[in-house]
């Protein structure tokens, strides 16, 4: 049973969202008018959810609704002439939903709140390194970023996948010239999975991995179809190149929502921007956790700032990919 409370929304919205939640809970959501109502009935009740409008200046409460209920799952409706999407991430929000709900179509929003409710099953707040909850995202490709740590993460990782692979996967590991090609050589060898040093001009295929050469940059352009692989030797980003952040944000160009990002072990924050890049193109983005870390700083950057939707340890993170 999940107790569920909503503010703000108007009276016909209100009345909307309460028989949808009635099909989805067999329960009435508690609904209030106000972010300073919702408060109160925080302090004094428990709930798992609680949905909110934007429009009634949430991103001004979200910061310590966080603090003071971290594992309180915040889902806001939002629309784009309203706070940033990345501004309410950081500030505490869990999930966006479109504002504008068809109030005349019941069983589409009823998918889209079960779809929420669903989630809030692998919010980090709630399974930080429980069972591959994995059925939340069916992508179109994989985009993984690693440093300080990340042979040994990757090679614990692929010895764990399943081959043939159903997505292509992109790989950035910092690393310089003359050692990516072991590594690929390495990863084919434990998983059996074609994993190649990527070429400028190579035509993605769906079950190979692709990982960047060092001191290259490796962007993906072209359509979800028809993909291919564009090298080069432009500035470095954060100190290093090949840059995670390059590949996130140029395959979340491509990909869109159906991109998983994953970010394992390693120094400094490389991936960031490239995470907060994918989440806000609809994708998801995968963290490994403290523990199974060698350096927590890529991870943890994107962590520190809750853009992810799942932190895992290395071998859960197998687990979710083989079940894709």
């Amino acid at each position: 049973m999940r107790n569920i409370l909503i503010a703000g929304s108007s009276s016909l919205m209100r009345l909307h969202m309460v028989s949808v939640f009635e099909q989805i809970l067999g329960s009435r959501p508690v609904i209030v008018s106000t972010v300073e109502r919702a408060q109160e009935r925080l302090r004094t009740d428990f709930f798992d959810v609680f949905f909110v409008d934007a429009d009634i200046e949430i991103d001004l409460a979200l910061s310590p609704l966080r603090r003071d209920y971290p594992d309180l799952f915040i889902a806001v409706f939002w629309s784009s002439s309203r706070e940033s999407p990345a501004h309410l991430l950081k500030q505490g929000a869990d999930f966006l939903l479109p504002q504008a709900i068809d109030i005349r179509n019941q069983e589409k929003t009823r998918i889209m709140l079960e779809d929420v409710v669903y989630k809030e099953k692998v919010s980090p707040r709630f399974r930080s390194s429980d069972g591959p909850e994995a059925k939340w995202l069916l992508p179109n490709a994989v985009v993984i970023g690693s440093s300080t740590g990340g042979p040994e993460a990757l090679e614990k990782l692929f010895r764990s996948l399943k081959a043939p692979l159903r997505f292509p996967v992109f790989l950035c590991q910092h690393m310089p010239e003359g050692f990516t090609l072991p590594l690929a050589k390495r990863l084919a060898a434990v998983s059996g999975i074609d994993v190649r040093e990527a070429q400028h001009g190579d035509v993605v295929t769906s079950c190979a991995v692709y990982i960047a050469p060092g001191d290259y940059h490796m962007c993906v352009t072209g359509g979800v179809k028809s993909v291919t692989i564009r090298l080069n030797q432009g500035p470095s980003r954060n100190s290093v190149r090949p840059s995670v952040d390059t590949l996130f944000e140029s395959a979340s160009q491509i990909y869109g929502s159906s991109l998983l990002g994953i970010v394992l072990t390693g120094m400094g924050q490389d991936g960031l921007l490239g995470a907060i890049a994918i989440r806000e193109a609809g994708g998801r983005i995968v963290i490994q956790d403290k523990a199974s870390c060698v350096v927590f700083g890529m991870p943890g950057a994107i962590y520190d700032i809750q853009q992810y939707d799942a932190m895992l340890q290395i071998e859960r993170i197998a687990d979710v990919l083989n079940a894709l």
